[in-house]
């Protein structure tokens, strides 16, 4: 091999070892700092408006805790007032976020926090959401009520699903028309589905979990 062969030699050999490094380096990355979530981590301050899940760069896809900061919002037709919050929502690529009303909503990354049990055994759920069953509410067997503290003529009434996971098909519904509550099992796994109403987070409703096994 003469010098120029040698050179040439060792130029390719630079180009090959560097295309390697980065072909298994880029992926390595990406699977320990996935691109820095698209700054999920960040809060998303939305004004009325309709935005495109993934197509406009304020939403992206993901699992959002959603709280209205200011003034009334409705956030996908449901009514807000200042402080109320909707929990483990899940905003999926190419739907759409309609904001309407007057007021700012926030959108943070779901947190899934567990939720405190009362002496007498019994949650007290206050937002409406999605929580998942052996990681904020104990599994077991549960009385299913809700109290309407300011004694008001409710014009829409809680519904209340348990589902195997997001976007699966319910494997009960309780709506609160015929009866004023209900015995449930709620299974590790579970994602327990709340809406105090489908149009109007009443801060005056809460759903009552009491545990009976």
């Amino acid at each position: 091999m003469n010098k120029m062969q040698g050179i040439g030699f060792v130029l390719l050999a630079g180009l090959f070892s560097v295309v390697l490094l980065k072909t298994i380096y880029n992926p390595l990355m990406d699977l320990i700092h996935p691109k820095a979530a698209v700054d999920l981590s960040k809060p998303v301050l939305l004004r009325p408006g309709d935005y495109l899940v993934g197509k406009n760069e304020s939403v992206k896809p993901g699992f959002y805790d959603i709280k209205a900061l200011e003034g009334k919002p409705a956030f996908d037709k449901v009514q807000l007032s200042e402080a109320d919050q909707l929990l483990g929502w899940h905003l999926k690529k190419n739907t759409h976020v309609l904001i309407e009303g007057k007021g700012t909503v926030q959108l943070l990354p779901a947190t899934y926090e567990p939720l405190s049990i009362k002496a007498n055994d019994t949650y007290m759920i206050h937002h409406s959401g999605f929580y998942k069953i052996g990681e904020q509410i104990r599994a077991g067997t549960y009385k299913l009520s809700c109290t309407n503290k300011a004694g008001e003529k409710l014009d829409q009434k809680p519904l209340i699903k348990i589902m195997p996971g997001y976007e699966e098909t319910a494997r009960s519904a309780y709506s609160f028309i015929n009866k004023s509550s209900y015995t449930i099992v709620l299974k590790k796994g579970d994602l327990l589905e709340i809406h105090k109403s489908l149009f109007n987070e009443y801060d005056h409703v809460v759903i009552q979990l009491k545990r009976i096994d």
